[in-house]
């Protein structure tokens, strides 16, 4: 069931096409497309803002499966399961703690917070490069007892965020392992942190499901479409150069929302 009552706009084919390039575009970056599915289904077909949010983790969790299963069977394979194991639980337990502290700690607090740190990591992600040659390479992570707990604390950091702001995990876990841990490659933080947001989506999209908080009209097509940007964003990001491009794209986003936060912040304080 999803919302008694409630009757959503006609879904066009052009917001079908919308959320194929912001799901290839997501997929690239390593981040959830949560970030544009829920825009799209609360503005554009109407949703209540919960129940969007809650429809979306199923396309999220469509986008990441497909992503992680393309990137796979991808002869240039980046995925490390040692550190998507350390990240998925820090994750999962940053967002079991993350939704106990949700009604009572002060979201404006964090807000400014968090706007500061994406304005900080979004300059170094731009600002750091490598040769081609190593940003287009599969690099496994060292894990070390420094980097274990790295890792654990990024995936906590990713989860912890997630059910206060409504953001995915990648906008952390991404910039934390590519700048985090010497020598990491863009192309194996986002390879890692797609895997890692398969955990977390599931277990929130089962449910979210099982709750009835899930439109389910909407569901079947959005995730239908996120499959192929799951599939077509990792594709893309594999070709020689486009990692590059992927970790511009993220550093600017990253800029954006923090001025986003920050506007955001600015007029709850002067209310």
């Amino acid at each position: 069931m999803s919302a008694p009552g409630f009757e959503a706009r006609p879904l066009r084919p052009w917001h079908l096409g919308l959320l194929l390039v912001a799901s290839s575009a997501s997929t690239m970056c390593g981040i959830g497309g949560g970030l544009f599915a829920v825009p799209i289904l609360h503005f554009l077909l109407g949703l209540p803002l919960k129940l969007a949010t809650a429809t979306s983790l199923v396309a999220v969790f469509a986008m990441t499966l497909a992503g992680t299963l393309t990137e796979a069977s991808h002869a240039g394979n980046a995925l490390d399961w040692s550190a998507i194991g350390l990240l998925s639980a820090g994750a999962l337990l940053g967002a079991a703690i993350g939704q106990r502290v949700n009604a009572r700690i002060n979201p404006q607090a964090l807000t400014w917070v968090f706007a500061a740190a994406l304005l900080i990591g979004g300059a170094r992600v731009l600002a750091t490069s490598m040769p081609a040659d190593v940003a287009d390479a599969p690099m496994l992570i060292v894990v070390t007892p420094l980097s274990a707990l790295w890792l654990v604390a990024a995936g906590f950091g990713g989860g912890f965020v997630a059910p206060i702001l409504g953001i995915g995990g990648g906008l952390i876990v991404v910039p934390a392992l590519f700048l985090g841990i010497p020598g990491t490659s863009y192309l194996t933080a986002r390879a890692c942190s797609t895997a890692m947001s398969v955990v977390a989506s599931a277990q929130l999209t089962w449910l979210n499901l099982r709750a009835g908080r899930v439109h389910r009209p909407s569901m079947l097509p959005f995730a239908a479409v996120t499959i192929c940007g799951g599939w077509i964003g990792t594709s893309l990001v594999h070709l020689p150069g486009w990692s590059h491009g992927a970790r511009i794209m993220l550093g600017v986003l990253m800029l954006a929302l923090s001025a986003k936060y920050t506007w955001r912040a600015a007029r709850h304080r002067a209310q």
